[in-house]
């Protein structure tokens, strides 16, 4: 949103805007943001800006007006239409899980997702290509990431990738033997060997693409796996990732 602060429009929005930027931010939804055009005159110019607020959506290289509503139901409607090509029924605010909740209902149960432990983490990273959430039911982050998680997982081809998530708070030395400092991790392995971290927004579309690119595109060849377990993943280029994005898009 480019905004200045003489604005009477901006000043009535700048609440909702506040509220759905928190919104937006903690359902990994993208990210709103605030220019004071009075002060990046050379940012505002780029963009044409000729009256306030104006707010102008970013995806990729595509750069669009925003010239619906200003509420801030309207605005995390539009980001969550824009991510996942639907209207957005209803969007809580994360919140942390209290311990008779998570005691009662496990916190990631799907037929698409493996429950892992120190006694099957071995095995089932073993059998193929693999992604696994480490996370800790207490997260208001692995909360937030969870229903993307399970999405993800739902619509990925099975023979190509198995998703699995380990509970943090249960499974403590398997956490620790796995490094695991913060919640959620996401980790790819391929035939027991660690490949990469996932670390961008671990939302539907991230999680799906990474996917994509690293199991189907890009299956590492043993040989360039370094001892320390570390390694950079040779991610597609633009063309390949817009196929890929528009083939995930197909499939919502």
């Amino acid at each position: 949103m480019f905004y200045a602060p003489w604005c009477g429009h901006c000043q009535s929005m700048k609440p909702d805007f506040a509220e759905a930027a928190e919104i937006v931010q903690n359902n990994w939804l993208g990210l709103l943001a605030a220019v004071d055009a009075t002060q990046e005159t050379d940012l505002a110019d780029k963009f044409n800006v000729k009256g306030y607020p104006t707010i102008i959506f970013f995806t990729g290289d595509q750069v669009t007006e925003y010239t619906s509503g200003r509420t801030k139901d309207e605005l995390v409607g539009f980001m969550h239409q824009a991510l996942y090509g639907e209207e957005a029924k209803e969007i809580p605010v994360p919140r942390r899980a209290t311990k008779d909740e998570n005691s009662s209902t496990p916190f990631l149960t799907s037929r698409s997702i493996k429950t892992l432990s120190k006694n099957n983490f071995t095995q089932v990273i073993n059998s193929k290509a693999a992604l696994i959430m480490f996370y800790n039911p207490d997260s208001i982050n692995c909360q937030s990431a969870k229903p993307h998680f399970l999405k993800a997982a739902k619509t990925t081809v099975a023979k190509t990738c198995i998703y699995g998530s380990v509970d943090c708070s249960q499974e403590q030395d398997l956490c620790q033997l796995e490094n695991v400092m913060t919640f959620p991790t996401f980790k790819f392995f391929l035939e027991g060997k660690f490949v990469a971290k996932f670390n961008q927004s671990p939302n539907f579309i991230n999680i799906r693409a990474f996917v994509e690119n690293t199991a189907l595109d890009t299956i590492v060849d043993d040989s360039h796996i370094k001892n320390d377990h570390k390694m950079e993943i040779k991610f597609a280029s633009a063309n390949q990732q817009d196929k890929i994005n528009k083939k995930i898009k197909e499939d919502l």
